[in-house]
């Protein structure tokens, strides 16, 4: 299981949807682009280019299995979260924390800040702090107008949103196992770095 993943299916995963549309054309979509007839399965018709994107049975089981424990690795997240935003409000000045509230209701899958590095402080600089503190943080996001494959297809432009938010924007770690001495390395490490390099 990755560590920022909510729950695990081992490989692969699902997708949810209310919306009769979207499922049906999800469920040609994972088979190939097959149609079944419901009554006759063995009668079918290829309508669309498709994958093969259904799980493996021991997959699935294992993806149901961790839904039964879904609510007990949100509630623990959201504690984390609590945790990291309770003990860095006092940084409100260099840093910028995720908004929720009741009506905004997240599982916290990552939690990301936004950082307001300096031009001599970056955020690689960022990244290589906490990497010699052995304390993995994530690198969001790389602007897709970067990457030499869309270079190749289209010419985008360059929009000032997606540069400060790359420029900008980490996330603290945070997994299940996280415990109450990690999270103190993490927040003491995170004060340091605000202390010593901004």
């Amino acid at each position: 299981m990755h560590p920022v993943k909510t729950i695990t299916t081992g490989e692969g995963g699902l997708i949810t949807t209310n919306n009769k549309f979207f499922y049906n054309r999800i469920i040609s979509f994972r088979s190939h682009g097959i149609d079944k007839d419901k009554n006759f399965h063995w009668k079918y018709n290829l309508s669309k280019s498709g994958f093969n994107y259904r799980l493996s049975d021991i997959n699935a089981a294992l993806g149901l299995s961790q839904l039964k424990k879904i609510n007990k690795f949100i509630k623990f997240r959201r504690q984390v979260c609590n945790y990291y935003k309770k003990n860095l409000e006092q940084y409100r000045n260099i840093i910028s924390l995720p908004k929720y509230n009741n009506k905004n209701f997240s599982s916290f899958h990552l939690f990301i800040i936004s950082i307001n590095f300096k031009k001599k402080i970056t955020k690689d600089i960022f990244f290589k702090f906490f990497k010699k503190k052995k304390i993995n943080c994530q690198f969001h996001y790389i602007p897709i107008y970067k990457f030499n494959f869309y270079n190749k297809l289209v010419k985008l432009k360059h929009y000032k949103g997606a540069e400060y938010y790359f420029r900008n924007s980490v996330s603290l770690p945070i997994f299940y196992n996280l415990n109450s001495n990690m999270l103190s390395k993490i927040l003491d490490q995170v004060r340091l770095f605000l202390k010593l390099k901004l």
